[in-house]
C-alpha cells in the first residue's frame, strides 16, 4: 500500500513512456526489472500497476459489501419466506463459479476500468449476504433487540441501529480475504482482454 501510495517518488521512469531502442532489455543497473516490447521501464509499471490491482480489490470488495450487508440484513432479520427466496436466489448465484460469473458480467459490460469493478462487486455479493445473514441469525434474537422490538422501535432502525453494527465484527476478516481473491479475479479479467485494458499498467494486463 505504501509502495502503491509513493509509486510518482519512487519510480524512476513515466510507466507509459515507450523508448523503442530499449525494447526487450534483461534487467541492469538501469531498468532493474528489465523493460517490455515498447522499451518501457517493467519495474516502473510494476509499481503504478499496484495502485490500480489494490484499488480494484478494495472498491469491489466495498461494493459487495455494502450491497451483501443490506441484502444479508433483510434475509437474517426477516426470516421465513424472505428468507427463503434471497437464500434460492443466492444459491443460483453461487452455482457458478465466482471468476466465471465476473467474466460472464464483464463479457456484457465491456471492458475497462469501473466495469471491472462492477462485475467483481456483483461476483462477491452472494459470499459477503450469506455470511452476513449468518451473523444476524445470531443476533436477532437477543435481549437488547427483544427490548428494542417491546418498545415499538421500527424494523428499520432496529436493523441499522442494534443489528448491524453488533454483527459487524466477524465480517472484518471476511473482508480481508475478499479483497485479495477480487485482486486475482480482477487479474485474470485484464489477462484475458476483459478487465482494465492497455497501456494501464494493470498486472493482469502486464501479464498479457
Amino acid at each position: 500500500c505504501l509502495i502503491a501510495l509513493f509509486a510518482p517518488l519512487i519510480a524512476p521512469y513515466d510507466p507509459n513512456k515507450q523508448v523503442l531502442t530499449d525494447r526487450l532489455m534483461k534487467p541492469c543497473g538501469q531498468h532493474w526489472f528489465g523493460t517490455d516490447d515498447l522499451g518501457r521501464d517493467i519495474f516502473t509499471r510494476l509499481l503504478y500497476g499496484s495502485r490500480y490491482s489494490i484499488l480494484l480489490g478494495v472498491a469491489s470488495t466495498a461494493g459487495a459489501l455494502i450491497i451483501g450487508i443490506f441484502i444479508g440484513s433483510i434475509s437474517g432479520y426477516f426470516g421465513g419466506q424472505v428468507d427463503n427466496i434471497i437464500m434460492r436466489i443466492l444459491d443460483v448465484i453461487q452455482s457458478m463459479p465466482s471468476m466465471l460469473f465476473a467474466i460472464i458480467i464483464s463479457a456484457v459490460l465491456g471492458a475497462g476500468f469501473v466495469q471491472t469493478i462492477v462485475a467483481l462487486s456483483v461476483a462477491s455479493i452472494p459470499g459477503m449476504a450469506r455470511m452476513m445473514r449468518a451473523n444476524i441469525l445470531s443476533v436477532r434474537d437477543m435481549e437488547y433487540i427483544e427490548a428494542a422490538k417491546s418498545i415499538k422501535c421500527k424494523n428499520a432502525r432496529i436493523i441499522m441501529k442494534h443489528v448491524i453494527p453488533n454483527a459487524l465484527s466477524p465480517m472484518i476478516v471476511t473482508t480481508a480475504n475478499q479483497i485479495s481473491s477480487n485482486i486475482l479475479m480482477a487479474t485474470g479479467l485484464s489477462y484475458i482482454g476483459l478487465g482494465v485494458q492497455p497501456p494501464t499498467p494493470e498486472w493482469g494486463a502486464m501479464l498479457t
